[in-house]
């Protein structure tokens, strides 16, 4: 993990990615995961504390190639949907413009 922002950014920072967010990224897909849903939450850091009621991750894109991601956690009991999503996508995409 290269950036974080908010609280608990220092257990993520550095760490090595989960082998379940590897797969996410090598498949390109997003993802939304509630648990007020009842879905377990995907594991970022391996080894990393997960306190989290609920995540969005987009994959940032250039070419085909997965550089990497943008992810939205948050510890509120509320639920992320499209409209989170599709600013992390945004946000995904403008970061892969920056690598062009």
């Amino acid at each position: 993990v290269v950036v974080g922002a908010g609280s608990g950014k220092k257990e993520f920072i550095g760490g090595t990615i989960s082998n379940e967010l590897e797969a996410a990224l090598k498949d390109r897909k997003s993802v939304i995961r509630n648990r007020l849903d009842g879905d377990s939450l995907m594991q970022i850091v391996k080894g990393a504390p997960m306190p989290f009621e609920c995540q969005c991750m987009a994959p940032v894109l250039l070419g085909g190639d997965c550089l990497g991601a943008v992810i939205m956690l948050s510890k509120e009991k509320v639920k992320f949907g499209e409209a989170e999503l599709k600013n992390l996508q945004v946000s995904a995409a403008f970061l892969a413009r920056q690598f062009e």
